[in-house]
């Protein structure tokens, strides 16, 4: 991200996916989700031994908020309808 033009990260922000530990060392630091595997896990097993149809399983997540997806409230980016 350190080689694109600067300009791009004032409008956009950029969150990447599995937390992986890495991130944290980005320049600048990356936003990430990450999802709780043994909760994924144990809905796995339980649907595998269930004599029940499973459809859908909802697992908890979690956002690491960091510098790619901060920006300033009062960049006008967010406050001007033509950005």
């Amino acid at each position: 991200m350190r080689e694109l033009d600067s300009h791009y990260f004032d409008k956009v922000g950029i969150v990447g996916f599995d937390n992986l530990p890495f991130n944290e060392y980005q320049q600048p630091p990356l936003s990430s989700v990450s999802v709780d595997y043994k909760q994924m896990a144990e809905a796995t097993l339980d649907a595998l031994i269930s004599d029940e149809t499973v459809k859908q399983v909802m697992v908890g997540t979690t956002f690491h908020q960091r510098a790619s997806s901060v920006k300033e409230i009062n960049s006008g980016c967010f406050n001007n309808p033509n950005n």
